[in-house]
């Protein structure tokens, strides 16, 4: 499977005997890749011998659906042959491949019981990047350019709402920098790590009223619970305004609990 060859998966097939059921698993393996998520997805269903096997599809269709959400899906390809020969992997695993190149800029995966070596335990995602790769691809036909960090102008808390992943990726698309927080925190850690990163919008969703509820703003009177489309409008109109970023201390203006 690791090195994609066919003929040694044949032959490693008739020397184990399986089932019929096991052997047309295990012949169609290989061919479970490419870019037709949604129909790959589907075909790989009748592939799935038990309850574990469901549970992982389940997992990668509800992937999928978060980076359908995010307008991103169309740039995905599925490999559901792909092996790496690494004990600590519990779940899917990733690689982030160059345009018009095969040359690997990143990868990673989920490591659950990692963590839990080294202190406490809790799932966990990571991966890393070939940062040398990716200036090359960046810098092909350009002179080296300094890179410095940027502010990112709105830090909105764990939420996987479509509507709100749909609207996040709308605005990225414009080049607003927004941070999506991956786990769940207070409006209080939320808002500490708005002003750790110096954003100039903190925001929340609140899955009762379906809405965002902007937490700090350097527009004072925009705090305050609001519809998607109206933070849309509100990121977009800051975003427009081309406001230099103040320091970390006055770049959020809320409430006395900040």
């Amino acid at each position: 499977m690791h090195r994609k060859s066919e003929h040694a998966l044949a032959r490693f097939v008739e020397s184990c005997r399986p089932s019929p059921r096991q052997r047309a698993t295990l012949e169609n393996l290989l061919t479970l890749q490419g870019a037709d998520v949604a129909g790959l997805l589907e075909r790989a269903a009748g592939f799935c011998l038990n309850r574990r096997m469901e549970s992982a599809l389940l997992n990668l269709r509800e992937l999928t659906e978060q980076l359908d959400a995010y307008g991103i899906l169309e740039r995905v390809t599925l490999d559901l042959a792909e092996y790496r020969n690494l004990e600590y992997y519990t779940g899917m695993t990733f690689e982030f491949l160059l345009p018009d190149s095969a040359a690997v800029a990143g990868s990673g995966g989920r490591y659950d019981g990692l963590i839990g070596r080294f202190g406490r335990s809790r799932p966990a995602v990571g991966g890393i990047l070939h940062l040398d790769r990716l200036v090359r691809a960046v810098h092909s036909n350009q002179a080296p350019q300094a890179l410095s960090p940027k502010p990112p102008l709105c830090v909105v808390g764990q939420t996987k709402s479509g509507v709100v992943l749909e609207a996040m990726g709308r605005l990225r698309q414009q080049g607003i920098d927004i941070v999506v927080h991956t786990d769940p925190l207070s409006e209080s850690g939320i808002l500490a790590m708005g002003r750790s990163l110096g954003a100039r919008v903190v925001a929340d969703w609140c899955d009762r009223t379906q809405s965002i509820h902007v937490l700090a703003c350097t527009i004072p009177e925009c705090i305050g619970a609001m519809d998607v489309s109206k933070f849309e409008q509100l990121l977009e109109n800051l975003q427009q305004t081309e406001l230099s970023v103040p320091d970390q201390s006055t770049a959020i203006m809320a409430g006395s609990d900040v």
